[in-house]
């Protein structure tokens, strides 16, 4: 099985940090994943999407609760091939 990793940030900051930290969360995942649980790298592959993909409505302009940008803070597993 190969799986692919993309990793989120809420809306909340910059969109250049909220890129970096959701390509810091790639790695982060994909890290752990060969490291503690040994899975061989050839089978991960992982993007950062940054602000680029957000659940819900809470955009730069919209006012939402913690509990709602949190959703979009997240990373998520799609099975490549299987």
């Amino acid at each position: 099985m190969t799986l692919k990793v993309g990793a989120h940030a809420d809306s909340r900051g910059a969109e250049k940090y909220n890129q970096w930290l959701s390509e810091k969360r790639v790695k982060q995942t994909l890290d752990y994943l060969i490291a503690k649980k040994g899975i061989d790298a050839a089978r991960l592959t992982g993007d950062g999407f940054g602000e680029t993909q957000l659940t819900n409505e809470c955009d730069n302009n919209t006012y939402c609760p913690e509990s709602k940008h949190k959703l979009n803070r997240r990373s998520e597993f799609e099975v490549v091939s299987f």
